[in-house]
């Protein structure tokens, strides 16, 4: 398997125990284990290897025609491909077409895998441990012994693979039972004053909020974005509810970033704090209460840009690259902790950060994982 995707598996090390070969039931489980995510892992080497072969052809169509500029600009795509370098490639339209379809298909089958090989796993660990205390109750201690290395193991396994390789995606917030993060980070979000889940625009809940009501998660220094980052969210402006001016939707304090409400409640706006001043995107356009938008917010070291509903709307642009001001606030959906008077009364959706710069066609595609 090509090192590039070995960062989605909670890598599951298979120790050499003693006597564990007399366990057959551990057996059994560790190749049950084994079989399914290699199921999940097949999507991935299904891309690569469609990939390459569409390269393959590409470098054939342009050493037909004689073209050795081109031709030398596969080649050097597949070999760096193959090597795990994730550059974009330098060279002619359709090659540099190539490479957007792969990377944005790329994208999508990441989180996936990555929320099913972390549900796989906690499935695989409670098998585990039951089969532990069935073999402790039968008096087979040694057995019981060598169950318990095995998922000490594996969450050690675990936790090394999250601190060690950590994806693009670094926060997601579904809310569709709870303010679990589904990112694999474990940055869970806590409802306060009463924030409920209702029926959503993505899966099956949203976040409500309204007066003194917001999700927050608490500060850590994976959210200390001083380089290109993407803040994407559903957003819904509860009808006939006050939207007030400047109202929070997805903050970190006033003094780092925050999507919010514009001055006139009317419609929103992205705020980014520098050393080199305020960077400000707000979209031109009124938003109608009672309809779901998807906002996205893009800092690409030297711009930020606001996207609604995947078109670009607004962009502020500094001719050099900029520094981010940097705060320990924590973040809060439907309100901001600089200033939690202020709020914002609707519902909140499929709500994630990348450490990243998202494209227009990724971005829509986010959009896209309701249908």
């Amino acid at each position: 398997m090509d090192r590039r995707f070995l960062f989605l598996l909670i890598v599951c090390s298979i120790v050499q125990l003693s006597r564990a070969a007399e366990v057959s039931a551990l057996i059994a489980l560790q190749n049950k284990f084994e079989e399914k995510r290699d199921e999940i892992e097949a999507p991935l080497e299904n891309l690569a290897s469609t990939y390459e072969k569409k390269l393959n052809e590409l470098k054939d169509e342009v050493q037909q025609i004689g073209d050795l500029k081109k031709a030398l600009a596969v080649q050097k795509e597949i070999s760096e491909f193959r090597d795990g370098k994730n550059s974009v490639p330098k060279g002619f339209t359709e090659l540099v077409r190539l490479r957007s379809i792969y990377d944005r298909a790329y994208t999508n089958l990441v989180n996936d895998a990555s929320q099913k090989t972390i549900l796989l796993t906690r499935a695989y660990v409670a098998n585990l441990q039951n089969l532990q205390m069935e073999l402790t109750r039968e008096g087979k201690l040694e057995e019981a012994l060598a169950v318990k290395k095995q998922i000490d193991s594996i969450l050690i396994s675990a936790a090394k693979s999250k601190s060690k390789t950590k994806g693009d995606l670094i926060g997601h917030w579904t809310f569709d039972e709870d303010g679990r993060d589904s990112s694999g980070m474990d940055r869970h979000a806590m409802l306060h004053g009463g924030a409920s889940i209702v029926k959503g625009k993505i899966g099956s809940g949203s976040l409500k909020v309204a007066r003194g009501q917001f999700a927050e998660v608490v500060h850590h220094s994976d959210f200390n974005l001083d380089h290109p980052f993407t803040v994407a969210l559903w957003i819904y402006r509860e009808p006939g509810a006050f939207q007030e001016s400047w109202g929070p939707i997805f903050t970190k304090g006033d003094g780092t970033w925050r999507i919010q409400a514009n001055d006139q409640g009317e419609s929103v706006v992205v705020h980014l704090s520098t050393f080199q001043g305020l960077l400000g995107a707000d979209n031109p356009s009124p938003l109608e209460d009672g309809e779901w938008y998807h906002i996205a917010a893009v800092f690409t070291g030297t711009a930020i840009q606001l996207y609604v509903d995947g078109r670009l709307e607004a962009e502020q642009t500094r001719g050099d690259q900029v520094s981010i001001r940097i705060r320990e606030d924590s973040l809060r959906m439907g309100n901001s902790s600089s200033n939690p008077i202020k709020q914002f009364n609707g519902r909140i959706d499929d709500v994630r950060i990348y450490k990243k710069v998202l494209k227009r066609g990724e971005i829509q595609s986010l959009m896209r994982k309701d249908q």
